[in-house]
């Protein structure tokens, strides 16, 4: 093992390249000479800032690393994708991938043609990288074992959303979209799931007709749709028969303050969060741009107190983003 981080080093020696027998090289924010990469055959974890000068020749060395379990580079960039996306493919003891780009980049090419590792348990994929769409091999047949997802992208549908609720082995999700999706029929999905993030949707767990649970995602700058059916304050509190995400402690979603007055939604009541049995922990951001501050101090008291209905009464962490809007005050009251 050669664990190089905070030593201030920002290029390999090139004599790293004599250490065929190395099995763990931690380099993480730290370049590496052209070529030398693809010498060390025995690297089953490798964590490197990324090349210094030939890009594409440093990912197609990658791919002689058959023995890698673990890989973590963040200096990708645009030129290097398709051959990127080839190593990868060579990679089949993988099981930790962390990739992202060394800038922001709009057009990420090729990646649905990546063969993964059935054998990967993390992937996150952020760091600048976003999709158009959820790559096509990220669902159960693919990656049986996946259970950490870190994505960004740009059009969730609800076929994209089903595929991720039915990864079986799913514990962790941060998905980071701009668009609205329903699971229809939740009651069974994402069975293992303990943490979700959605930094930019709104979450919405309702009954269908049926009684059986929907389970939505809505961008903080869409529409909300209706938050299910409101209780009467004299009604008894039923808890659901059935249930979705039975493990799911911890919760993070947004909320546009405004969508949510502008849809006749003044309250969490139908938040659904009976639904989720387990949960012990959650976060929102409140969006206050074009709200007054009053607005906003209502909207989260009214999820305080869902909250507190809820048996396990779960932590609460709330952040308020944006700017209030400012009541016009005539000159003559300053």
């Amino acid at each position: 093992i050669l664990d190089l981080l905070d030593t201030g080093i920002l290029e390999l020696p090139c004599s790293i390249g004599m250490l065929t027998q190395l099995v763990c090289l931690r380099a993480q924010g730290i370049m590496a000479p052209d070529g030398v990469i693809g010498r060390l055959t025995s690297l089953e974890e490798l964590q490197i800032g990324g090349p210094h000068n030939d890009e594409r020749q440093f990912v197609k060395d990658l791919g002689n690393l058959r023995e890698l379990r673990v890989l973590n580079t963040r200096n990708i960039d645009e030129s290097m994708q398709i051959d990127l996306v080839q190593s990868l493919g060579n990679l089949k003891k993988m099981q930790h991938l962390t990739l992202g780009y060394s800038i922001g980049l709009s057009n990420v090419n090729g990646w649905d043609a990546v063969v993964p590792s059935p054998n990967l348990r993390s992937l996150f994929l952020d760091y600048g990288m976003r999709f158009p769409e959820l790559p096509s091999w990220i669902n159960s047949a693919h990656l049986p074992s996946l259970s950490h997802l870190e994505i960004r992208v740009d059009h969730v549908d609800d076929q994209s959303l089903k595929a991720l609720g039915g990864m079986p082995e799913l514990c962790y999700l941060k998905l980071e979209t701009h668009t609205t999706a329903t699971i229809t029929e939740a009651d069974g999905c994402c069975k293992q799931l303990r943490s979700l993030m959605l930094p930019h949707s709104t979450v919405v767990f309702v009954a269908n007709e049926d009684s059986t649970p929907s389970f939505t995602i809505c961008s903080k700058y869409e529409p909300v749709p209706a938050i299910g059916r409101k209780r009467k304050r004299d009604d008894c509190r039923v808890v659901p028969a059935v249930v979705v995400m039975p493990n799911l402690e911890e919760l993070q979603f947004s909320v546009s303050v405004v969508e949510l007055m502008e849809n006749s939604v003044v309250s969490f009541e139908g938040l659904g969060l009976d639904y989720l049995p387990s949960i012990r922990r959650v976060k929102v951001d409140f969006w206050c741009d074009g709200a007054f501050k009053e607005d906003v101090e209502r909207e989260e008291a009214a999820l305080r107190d869902a909250i507190q209905v809820h048996p396990n009464r779960p932590a609460l962490q709330t952040l308020h983003l944006g700017i209030y809007k400012k009541r016009y005050v005539p000159s003559k009251y300053l």
